[in-house]
């Protein structure tokens, strides 16, 4: 079951990480980095602030609904949506991010 969870975890791990040590630097080595996101200071703060609740909550979707799919449908096909459930959940988050920077 574990092999169904790691990027689920992956995801988590990395909304933990992000909320314990934040980016602060505008041009550091990690953190939400888009166009957008490096336009100014704001924009920084505001894509660091999105990106750290939303990975964390991606996170918890994902192990949850991973999770739960494994305990009640075990078939073939839970492998292969435990990877694209919290793939397609982050591609949904960059495009939050990404609008709300652009207003």
């Amino acid at each position: 079951m574990i092999d169904y969870l790691v990027t689920s975890f992956v995801v988590l791990l990395m909304g933990v990480a992000f909320n314990i040590y934040p980016p602060s630097k505008l041009h550091g080595k990690y953190g939400y980095r888009s166009k957008a996101a490096l336009q100014s200071k704001e924009n920084w703060e505001l894509a660091q602030r999105l990106s750290r609740r939303y990975l964390l909550t991606t996170g918890v979707l994902s192990v949850s609904t991973t999770f739960l799919l494994f305990k009640y449908y075990a078939g073939d096909t839970t492998r292969l949506f435990s990877v694209i459930i919290p793939i397609g959940i982050l591609f949904y988050c960059i495009y939050l991010i990404e609008r709300k920077l652009k207003k």
